[in-house]
């Protein structure tokens, strides 16, 4: 569960958090599996923070910084996340659904590509790879 002193912190607003974050540069706020529903996070440093499985639902998290950071399984369901900074973020499993990504930065993420399952044809125009045959 979430580091409570983080949380704390937090919840006492984003201009207390931020004052924080550019203190503390080196630590990795926990805040996973936190409640923060309907919470106003409006610009929050929330940079490599670990947020994997925290509620989102319909907080505001406009303009929020969430570069690095971990938001994997996390619901954002009808959330604001204008202008949100989600580069290189994780958000496999994210709920995502009627939420605002209005001028939201989702650059740099790196697909989940599945295993191909043995025997599957290839995406449509990939060349089939031929069996390699013994050298000479």
């Amino acid at each position: 569960m979430a580091n409570e002193d983080h949380l704390a912190l937090l919840q006492k607003g984003k201009d207390v958090w931020n004052t924080w974050r550019t203190k503390e540069i080196s630590i990795i706020p926990d805040l996973h599996g936190a409640d923060l529903r309907g919470l106003d996070l409006e610009g929050a440093n929330l940079t490599k923070a670990d947020l994997r499985g925290t509620d989102f639902r319909k907080a505001d998290l406009r303009f929020v910084n969430f570069s690095g950071a971990d938001l994997s399984e996390s619901d954002f369901n009808r959330a604001h996340l204008l202008c949100a900074n989600l580069r290189i973020a994780r958000l496999h499993k994210a709920d995502l659904r009627r939420t605002d990504l209005s001028l939201a930065d989702l650059s740099g993420g790196r697909p989940q590509r599945s295993a191909p399952q043995p025997g599957a044809s290839p995406p449509h125009g990939s060349p089939r790879r031929q069996p390699q045959q013994g050298r000479p």
